[in-house]
């Protein structure tokens, strides 16, 4: 098992954090506008009041603070704080000590909708904007993005083809090579495709038998090397310093487009969505519920697609039309491949905790 903290990372592309709804290819970032529309002209008078949006840090933040908060700031007086490095641990102890600093953070239904009520506050948002398929799980949790993670592999490493399946990724003979896996298990996809190899549906996995996901992944643990954020994934691909990898969508067009030998069959690929939530005991509650208001409406959601050339598809009205304005060289990246596993919410939120306990045991044994 290695890290890529002790690998050749090169330098650190500047890419999308996690997540839950993840950037690539932001090729026209530089038009984007904070320029108030439409969208912006019922927002409340908020002076005085300020906000801390608290996501994983790297380009998704950046576009985000670009198209949904600095608007939002210019409409209401409300001082905006756009900010990175998230985890749920930091949230969770902010509540416990009564001294809340970051009022919205962008997460997984794992977390949020796990927690509702007790770490998070129920959203006041219109529900009629989001499919049935990707309707929130709680009253906390404020669907954003599609995005997905899927196998893919180096050409050079596999020129006459590469592992197409969750079996070829857990064959170590046949296709030699070390394997990139997040280690952020919610995200990562490997227990979905370890269960798969170990012998479950490959169209439908749920729910995982973690016994027999957990033991393919331990027959393979020293080929993997974990990625701690969505750029260590980029630069693993675009230094080659890893085989193959359930990789992001969004860091694959990344990957793709500054060079990398990287491909995918799309054999495997296991699509979410993320979720904004209102830290419980937001010292600005009103800010907070009008925010999350504000960029579930479908005209403003869709600025991350139409401005930043994001491959995922927005929660509020999601379609693939939207994906269609892409350039192509991330289009062919979106997250509506037809056999894509959608993730079943329900089962990661019933099971979030004996998950976490198990993974920290398997990443630190």
């Amino acid at each position: 098992m290695i890290s890529l903290k002790a690998l050749r990372l090169g330098s650190m592309t500047v890419l999308a954090g996690l997540m839950v709804a993840l950037a690539a290819g932001c090729s026209n970032s530089d038009e984007t506008s904070a320029t108030p529309g439409k969208a912006e002209s019922d927002l409340p008078d908020l002076s005085g009041q300020a906000l801390t949006y608290m996501g994983f840090g790297e380009a998704v933040d950046k576009i985000i603070g670009e198209v949904w908060n600095e608007p939002f700031a210019q409409a209401t007086g409300a001082k905006v704080t756009t900010a990175g490095g998230l985890t749920y641990a930091k949230i969770h102890e902010q509540v416990d000590a009564g001294h809340v600093v970051d009022d919205v953070i962008l997460g997984e239904p794992a977390e949020i909708d796990a927690n509702c009520g007790t770490y998070y506050e129920e959203a006041d948002v219109d529900l009629s904007v989001f499919p049935d398929s990707l309707q929130p799980f709680s009253d906390c949790g404020v669907p954003t993005g599609v995005y997905s993670t899927l196998l893919a592999y180096d050409e050079d490493a596999f020129p006459d083809g590469g592992p197409s399946s969750c079996a070829d990724f857990f064959d170590t003979d046949k296709y030699p090579g070390k394997r990139l896996i997040s280690s952020y298990v919610p995200a990562s996809a490997a227990l979905e495709c370890a269960a798969i190899a170990a012998g479950g549906d490959p169209s439908d996995p749920y729910p995982i038998d973690l016994d027999a996901a957990f033991a393919k992944l331990e027959e393979i643990k020293d080929d993997i090397v974990f990625a701690d954020l969505p750029g260590q994934q980029v630069d693993a691909m675009a230094n080659q310093d890893v085989q193959m990898g359930l990789m992001y969508n969004d860091t694959v067009a990344t990957a793709t487009k500054q060079g990398a030998p990287f491909t995918s069959d799309f054999g495997f690929v296991l699509r979410q969505f993320a979720e904004l939530g209102i830290v419980k005991g937001t010292e600005y509650p009103e800010a907070a519920q009008a925010y999350v208001q504000y960029v579930s409406q479908p005209d403003v959601a869709r600025r991350v697609v139409e401005e930043a050339d994001f491959p995922f598809g927005i929660a509020a009205g999601f379609n693939s039309d939207q994906l269609d304005k892409l350039p192509k060289s991330v289009r062919e990246w979106a997250p509506d491949q037809p056999d894509a596993i959608d993730v079943d919410q329900q089962w990661w939120i019933d099971n979030h905790r004996e998950i976490n306990t198990r993974w920290n045991e398997f990443l630190t044994q």
